[in-house]
């Protein structure tokens, strides 16, 4: 008697990359590997291209980037390179030096800021300069003029602000905090060291969530140890002040390791991404939102040097529905992004040819929530999310793809299958280009069938039917290859396979 013919049809892995579970019981809608897609649920896509927004905007690093959005609705970007503060609110022209007027930064550009009084505050993440502000309007910047540490505001590290007024830490367990609408004056000094028990210093000093959260709002203390105060109140000196939490969570990885998702404050640390509330629950038991890819997040901060800790941020664009994290993996001398569909939290690994992002910001957030730029280390700006190409400083470059659905038995772990062919349900622009393979029983190759179609340019469904092989109880499909200016998105997977006897 002849094997049975049977066929399947399998949804792609829209729950994204999982390096957690053993890749025997991997849920089939997880991925083994998931390098530039994405997948907010029901069909996995390759994700969007970056391009050049801004070229030559200074000659060193771009490490931070800025947004300033004023009272009449317009915005305005700034670039911080080396000690230069730039006005890069027009896309491909020169960026004008805000800093002509002299005041440039003693050293370094990684720059804590925020926006407050309708006035950009900058303020260097290596202690040594003033705290600038940019109205979005004067040729340069200017000299805030506080008084903190010192006799002056040079000691202030990151900047925050809570219940209209602004924070800064310093160099110790200590909080500097000015008057109500303050942008200028004496600050006044706080000192946490005798309530926290860990040591270390200030990362984060701020509120707990976004203002116009329907919740109740927290000051929040959050150390370099991990260790967090919790206070609720008008500010450290009212009668209202009191100590409400002593939480102790996972060491933040640095001072740009912390933005919000909604309201809700984020927090990234050696152990994985995390919210916020979820520390603030009392459980010790933390829920990261990075659990599924725990190894590969953890492995890509093991042993980060403190000069890269600060290139470690994050970002939610709400346009896109994601979050990104941007990671420093020293094992490759390069940067990645891990990101997470705030739909579905599926996680996937973005990698983009010659490109060290050094800082990730979020820009023009009146168009559907924004969108997201990157500093880099070629001394550019460059805009996330834009068409379907990724156009560095060596030019269009081709997208490498990698997508290793979790191994499945199709419902069956008893027999054998004799795998023959498969059929993606697949879209595409730019005519069919799709490289195609399996890998079964745990193993791991790379995928060679290839299939294609130049008979049209238009974005279209396409089903071709290609050949599989491997006789086992299991199968992943894999799509290797690379991608330059098309888009890509897998509908549905349909596996022909003969069965087999019992194992």
């Amino acid at each position: 008697m002849a094997d049975k013919a049977i066929s399947v049809t399998i949804p792609p892995p829209t729950m994204g990359w999982n390096t957690k579970d053993p890749i025997s019981e991997t849920d089939p809608l997880y991925a083994l590997e998931a390098v530039n897609f994405f997948s907010n649920g029901g069909t996995v896509d390759a994700r969007k291209g970056v391009y050049n927004r801004n070229t030559e905007v200074g000659t060193y690093i771009v490490s931070t980037i800025a947004e300033l959005a004023l009272q009449d609705g317009s915005l305005k970007m700034i670039g911080i390179s080396q000690s230069t503060v730039y006005d890069t609110t027009n896309p491909g022209s020169s960026p004008t030096d805000l800093s002509a007027g002299g005041t440039k930064l003693v050293s370094g550009s990684e720059a804590s800021t925020l926006i407050f009084r309708n006035k950009l505050f900058i303020k260097d993440l290596t202690g040594i300069n003033d705290v600038w502000y940019w109205d979005g309007v004067s040729a340069s910047i200017t000299a805030a003029g506080f008084t903190g540490p010192g006799g002056d505001d040079k000691l202030l590290y990151s900047i925050n602000s809570y219940k209209s007024r602004l924070y800064f830490t310093g160099n110790d367990l200590s909080v500097w905090y000015g008057g109500v609408d303050a942008i200028s004056g004496a600050l006044t000094q706080f000192d946490f060291q005798s309530i926290f028990t860990k040591g270390g210093k200030l990362l984060y000093a701020g509120a707990s969530a976004k203002t116009g959260d329907t919740q109740q709002e927290y000051f929040v203390a959050i150390s370099t140890k991990g260790e967090i105060l919790v206070y609720q109140g008008d500010y450290p000196a009212s009668t209202t002040w009191s100590l409400v939490g002593h939480y102790y969570g996972p060491t933040p990885v640095g001072y740009r390791s912390f933005f919000y998702w909604g309201a809700s404050l984020v927090l990234i640390t050696y152990q994985g991404v995390l919210l916020l509330s979820d520390i603030l629950s009392g459980s010790n038991d933390f829920v990261f939102l990075s659990d599924k890819i725990s190894g590969e997040f953890i492995s890509a901060l093991t042993d980060l040097p403190a000069a890269y800790s600060n290139a470690v941020c994050g970002v939610f664009c709400p346009n896109e529905n994601l979050i990104m994290i941007n990671v420093v993996r020293l094992d490759l001398f390069k940067t990645e992004q891990f990101v997470m569909s705030t739909i579905n939290r599926s996680w996937w690994r973005w990698v983009i040819p010659d490109m060290d992002f050094q800082h990730l910001a979020i820009y023009d957030n009146k168009i559907m929530g924004g969108y997201i730029y990157g500093g880099s280390a070629h001394g550019a700006i460059y805009q996330y999310l834009f068409a379907y190409t990724d156009v560095t400083p060596s030019g269009n470059q081709a997208m490498t793809l990698k997508l290793k659905s979790a191994f499945n038995y199709l419902e069956d772990r008893s027999h054998v299958k004799n795998f023959t062919a498969v059929r993606p349900v697949i879209y595409q622009s730019g005519g069919l280009g799709l490289t195609l393979g399996n890998d079964v029983d745990f193993s791991d190759t790379t995928a060679t069938n290839t299939e294609t179609d130049t008979t049209t340019s238009t974005y279209k469904l396409y089903q071709p039917l290609m050949g599989l092989n491997g006789i086992g109880r299991c199968l992943s499909i894999r799509i290797d290859g690379t991608l330059i200016g098309r888009r890509m998105s897998l509908q549905a997977i349909e596996v022909f396979y003969t069965q087999g006897g019992l194992v």
